[in-house]
């Protein structure tokens, strides 16, 4: 959201899905929901995770729309694609550094229970797949 509104785009809270504590859409009601922001004129969805995104991907593809003739749609994990379906634009995530950080870190806590609470930065790359376009 602070990158939207960094770049001067509209951020419209009716399109987050899945993300209160009172919404829970299953995998058709979300594609459902998808379309007709699609419809309405979205150009692109983030998802939190690439199986999301791959998931989604697969649903409108049997809804007759293909990412990224008709959406954009991008994940984050970095995970590779399923059989027939174009790889995501994503973040890859260094899992293996994010644990070898968490690790020590929890070593450190078990030493000093007391430290104060630490936010670790991991920085992912950016990979880019078939599933963006620019409009």
């Amino acid at each position: 959201v602070d990158s939207l509104f960094r770049l001067g785009l509209r951020f419209d809270e009716q399109w987050a899905l899945n993300v209160r504590r009172d919404e829970s859409l299953d995998f058709e009601q979300l594609a459902d929901k998808v379309v007709d922001g699609i419809q309405q004129g979205i150009t692109a969805w983030v998802c939190a995770a690439d199986h999301q995104a791959y998931d989604l991907l697969e649903r409108l593809r049997k809804r007759g729309i293909k990412a990224p003739e008709d959406c954009s749609i991008t994940g984050f994990d970095g995970i590779a694609p399923p059989a027939g379906l174009p790889r995501l634009t994503t973040i890859k995530v260094p899992f293996i550094e994010m644990g070898v950080s968490s690790v020590i870190r929890l070593v450190e806590r078990m030493q000093n229970p007391a430290a104060q609470r630490r936010h670790n930065l991991v920085e992912g790359d950016l990979v880019l797949g078939d599933s963006t376009s620019e409009r």
